[in-house]
């Protein structure tokens, strides 16, 4: 059924041709057989050779008489068939309409977002990416769904969890030791050589927990990216500016999603990433809006894994 095309002939339906077919073909083989086996022979038509013939050839007849009916039914059950398929066609292209009517004004929403909140470093080209991640596009008997997609809003609520968790554990740690955090460190480069030729502990723990958030952060804002396309920025780019784009990130998903987020049963506030991200840009007070990661670990002889 599904090989029914919507502009096809009904010759070239299987069942049609069938029905009316295989009628066709047993009533000439017996005709043929019947005509063979009684020594019938082609005569002028007239009332007796009529006769003749319907006597010798009734059940061939009757059989090929078979091919009307059968025949009718088949047509009416391929237009039912075609009617069905026309339907499903027609519902499939409501759904995509209605999936593209939410995308314009999912982008219509988002540029709203995106002027109100003064942002940066989103622009509202990436509202369709935004979009095409997070709502569903239907398939043939699907529906739409208004909702974004469960394990999306999960990859965002886990991403931003993980983030949090980690620096509320590296917080914890003494800005009189440095040696607590030589072990994080050390899950991001190859040599902690260069952080002995620090004098003030208290400025190298400084500088350690704002690398360490950097790094926390990059490692799981990828994911995050990809699983809801909202893009970020490089390390490369300065340390402020890759920190407002991360808040802003977070801003925008709270935009789009917040009903949802607040709907996990963990309570997932995104608040308290922005809070504790906040908390830690505390120790990066010394440092101008220019200075890089990179530059960081420059000065500590630090290579990345």
């Amino acid at each position: 059924m599904k090989s029914i095309k919507f502009n096809s002939s009904i010759f070239t339906y299987p069942i049609f041709l069938g029905f009316v077919g295989v009628p066709i073909i047993v009533a000439t083989l017996l005709m043929w057989l019947i005509a063979c086996s009684s020594n019938l022979s082609f005569a002028f038509i007239t009332k007796e050779s009529l006769e003749l013939f319907v006597e010798y050839q009734k059940i061939p007849l009757f059989i090929l008489s078979l091919a009307l009916p059968l025949g009718t039914v088949a047509a009416a059950n391929f237009r039912a068939l075609q009617f069905n398929s026309n339907l499903e066609r027609q519902e499939y292209e409501h759904q995509l309409d209605l999936f593209y009517k939410g995308a314009e004004q999912f982008e219509k929403k988002m540029y709203g977002v995106i002027k109100a909140g003064n942002y940066k470093y989103f622009d509202p080209i990436f509202s369709s990416l935004v979009y095409s991640r997070l709502y569903k596009k239907p398939s043939k008997g699907e529906l739409y769904d208004t909702n974004p997609m469960k394990k999306r809003l999960d990859k965002v609520c886990d991403t931003f969890n993980d983030i949090t968790e980690t620096l509320d554990r590296l917080s914890c740690y003494s800005d009189e030791d440095s040696s607590e955090y030589k072990d994080e460190l050390l899950l991001h480069y190859t040599d902690l050589n260069g952080l002995q030729k620090h004098a003030s502990m208290a400025t190298l723990c400084c500088d350690m927990k704002l690398i360490l958030l950097i790094k926390s952060i990059d490692d799981a804002k990828d994911d995050l990216s990809n699983a809801i396309g909202v893009p970020t920025f490089r390390v490369s780019v300065s340390i402020f500016k890759y920190t407002d784009s991360i808040f802003e990130m977070s801003l925008v998903i709270k935009s789009i999603a917040g009903l949802q987020l607040k709907a996990r049963e963990d309570n997932f506030d995104m608040s308290m990433f922005q809070k504790t991200v906040e908390k830690w840009l505390d120790y990066s007070y010394r440092y101008n809006d220019t200075i890089t990661l990179s530059e960081l670990e420059k000065t500590y002889n630090l290579t990345p894994r």
